[in-house]
């Protein structure tokens, strides 16, 4: 859940959305106990909340990345008697380039207050198939996200909220 609203596929129990890191305010995990509002699950609940702008204006932005030189590759598979079993010795790793920058403040004060967030990934990554020399993909990954978070305190005992958020992904292969 995120904000209030399930943001899970139930149908495949995959996710539905990936929030970026820096606009998570608060994360709850609940194991047993835990009231109706989770409805229709089993086992445990992850709650999450955003950040929300406050009265004091903040900014601010991160850059990660990741170079392939400093990955590991797959090891190969061997048997017991050292016959190879994949060869993962053609496999590069890939580089990953994640940028970010956030900013949340009141645009009147105590009353409005937003906080919106933009990250960009990057991830560029060439496989080779195991045993087949010549034989694999490479594969380019852009993965832009952004979210927003809206509240108006429209007296002292309302509030009306709006979340949006995105996570489209553009993945392109081409195979070997």
């Amino acid at each position: 859940f995120f904000n209030g609203f399930n943001i899970t596929n139930t149908f495949n129990n995959l996710d539905f959305a990936q929030i970026p890191f820096e606009a998570i305010a608060e994360q709850q995990t609940k194991t047993g106990g835990y009231g109706a509002e989770f409805g229709r699950s089993t086992g445990g609940v992850v709650n999450q909340i955003s950040r929300r702008g406050t009265n004091e204006f903040k900014a601010g932005a991160n850059l990660f990345y990741s170079p392939n030189s400093l990955r590991e590759n797959n090891p190969d598979q061997l048997r017991s008697d050292g016959t190879i079993i994949a060869d993962n010795s053609n496999d590069r790793a890939y580089d990953e380039l994640t940028a970010a920058i956030w900013a949340g403040g009141a645009l009147v004060k105590d009353r409005l207050f937003a906080y919106g967030l933009i990250q960009h990934t990057k991830m560029d990554d060439n496989l080779a198939l195991p045993g087949a020399a010549g034989i694999g993909s490479t594969t380019r990954q852009k993965q832009p996200k952004w979210l927003l978070k809206m509240d108006w305190n429209i007296s002292d005992n309302h509030i009306l909220e709006f979340t949006g958020i995105s996570d489209k992904r553009k993945i392109e292969t081409d195979y070997l």
